[in-house]
């Protein structure tokens, strides 16, 4: 194991990337937290104009996964037009804030050479972010990673010029205003993590870079990589950690792949005399346990096989199997399972096993952890079977609960503070593979669909208002959050809180939402109103108050719903 991933050591090692990742905390801090209420409300209106009623926020970074930096990078970037929009509005202009820790703020955002310094590292570090989320996925991704290793090579190559130029990321930097203003916490905050000597670990990585023959490597010619300069030393750190990343596996799951973009690197880069032996060397493996096997007639076999795959002819000819959901997407082990396994005699079975494979740890620590958890006090002598058949329904039932929260906290409109950068995120690339950015001319987010309110207390709502944990909770404010109530008994109108809501115990508790009138500022809790979830009064308020156009709402009611749960009639009743 390895001190740090590349990430972290980009992050670690370097004042120029240290200084960016505080000023994008401190962006956090600032128009994301809500700890300053009235630029964040501002900046929210400024997200949910420019995207047709969809919200989004700023992510914030954790300081014990190095990636998250990166992904909070990101995401400011992605949202950089919004943040220009809310600093130049006459709503900001009116505010008057005077806080040393905003203005700089503000002065990170109406800085062009900050939004370039941030993609050109983005940039250099772009492939690196996607291995890193496949293998934080509970998804098979063992036939990307050797693509994206050489797609990482490649962005540190193009992006060596920029990182080298010491006018755009100088070497001596004053970080004390920036470590103060980036300093945010709660009571849920991260664990602190320990730091590390940074130059030590440099010191290290070059010297043994220098020493060290790359037994996989693609290149005709030994790569020769300068370790004195800020991009040789980010490329000596990801070629150091890639060499057991970039296996004999990583190479059988390359050529196996179905992606559309991986088939095509295979095209381009594969070498029978480099890497068949790999290869073979895998399905010797796969077959040792077969005694009776004549190796030399599975290899041939493969290689036969594998070439009508490359080629689309033989069994692959069938221009159908390569327009399949699975296909586009590059799921390769379901593929393969449906066109390959049955059909083929060698090929098939080695393809589904390697493409089928997760590339994370994660799984495996969890399941461990979870092991030690239930043999536990007078469980220390159960047997193994009892052990498995209990980590199993333990396991699987977390497992469920935490997709399930994983899903809302990655989809880009969640808003909570433990939001998570998702597949949106990844698809939405910035045109990363570019030098320079225009923060004007970035792509604009996508429209956000009809938001479709039932309104009633449906059956999943019931069990939710009832249930206290994260989960049902976040189901909810997915419903509620935004919504416009005018109450008659105060005769004021109040918006739903998009992030907050209230647990009440009692015989009428649960979950109740938690309504801000117009004067709410984020610190004035005395004026904020909580509601029952209910028909009578909750959703009577809802239907009868017009809901924000932003907000892009469309009431659906019991009437309209049919015996087979079915839309019927004009269900849109504004």
């Amino acid at each position: 194991m390895y001190k740090y991933c590349t990430l972290s050591f980009v992050a670690n090692s370097f004042i120029s990337s240290q200084l960016l990742i505080l000023k994008t905390s401190r962006l956090y801090r600032v128009f994301g937290s809500g700890s300053f209420h009235a630029p964040h409300a501002q900046f929210q209106d400024e997200v949910i104009t420019a995207n047709h009623g969809r919200a989004a926020n700023l992510l914030r970074a954790a300081k014990t996964r190095m990636s998250y930096f990166f992904y909070a990078m990101h995401r400011s970037l992605r949202l950089s037009p919004q943040l220009l929009a809310t600093v130049h509005s006459a709503k900001w202009e009116a505010l008057k804030l005077n806080k040393p820790l905003i203005k700089r703020a503000v002065e990170d955002i109406k800085d062009k050479l900050h939004w370039k310094r941030v993609y050109v590292l983005l940039r250099a570090v772009w492939p690196v972010l996607k291995l890193l989320r496949i293998a934080d996925s509970d998804k098979p991704g063992m036939d990307k990673i050797y693509y994206l290793c050489h797609k990482a090579k490649e962005a540190m190559a193009a992006s060596s010029e920029l990182l080298n130029d010491t006018d755009l990321f100088p070497t001596e930097l004053d970080l004390s205003d920036a470590e103060a203003d980036a300093n945010y916490s709660d009571s849920d905050d991260e664990d602190e993590v320990e730091e590390e000597d940074a130059e030590e670990e440099v010191a290290d990585e070059a010297e043994e870079v220098a020493d060290d023959d790359d037994d996989n490597s693609d290149d005709d010619e030994e790569e020769v990589i300068d370790v004195t300069s800020m991009a040789g030393k980010c490329a000596a750190a990801f070629k150091k950690r890639t060499k057991k990343v970039m296996s004999a596996f990583a190479v059988t799951g390359w050529i196996c792949s179905i992606d559309p973009v991986v088939r095509e690197d295979v095209e381009k880069r594969f070498k029978k005399s480099l890497h068949g032996p790999l290869v073979e060397g895998v399905i010797r493996k796969l077959y040792a346990h077969k005694s009776d096997t004549n190796i030399g007639e599975m290899l041939n076999r493969f290689w036969k096989e594998w070439k009508d795959f490359k080629n689309e002819t033989g069994i692959y000819e069938k221009s159908h199997i390569w327009n399949v959901k699975d296909a586009r997407e590059g799921n390769s082990a379901i593929w393969h399972e449906a066109y390959s396994h049955e059909v083929t005699k060698v090929f098939g079975f080695v393809a589904c096993r390697v493409t089928s494979k997760g590339v994370g740890m994660g799984a495996s620590e969890r399941a461990w952890g979870n092991v030690k958890e239930i043999k536990t006090g007078q469980r220390v002598g159960l047997s193994g079977k009892k052990v498995e058949a209990l980590s199993i329904i333990s396991q699987t039932h977390r497992l469920h609960q935490a997709r399930v929260l994983r899903q809302l906290r990655e989809t880009f409109d969640c808003i909570d503070k433990h939001a998570l950068w998702g597949e949106e995120d990844e698809r939405f690339d910035l045109a990363l593979d570019k030098f320079g950015v225009n923060v004007s001319a970035l792509r604009v987010l996508p429209s956000a669909p009809k938001r479709i309110l039932r309104c009633w207390v449906e059956d999943w709502e019931k069990e939710c208002i009832k249930k206290n944990d994260a989960v049902a909770k976040m189901k909810l404010l997915q419903k509620y959050r935004g919504l416009t109530i005018e109450d008659p008994d105060h005769n004021m109108v109040f918006t739903l809180s998009s992030e907050n809501m209230d647990w009440v115990r009692g015989r009428n508790g649960g979950w109740h939402v938690v309504a801000e009138p117009a004067e709410y500022d984020g610190t004035n809790d005395d004026v904020l109103e909580i509601y029952e979830i209910n028909e009578e009064s909750l959703m009577w308020m809802i239907i009868n108050t017009e809901q924000p156009p932003k907000l892009n709402i469309q009431k659906v009611y019991k009437d309209d719903i049919n015996s087979d749960g079915e839309e019927v009639g004009d269900t849109a009743r504004e």
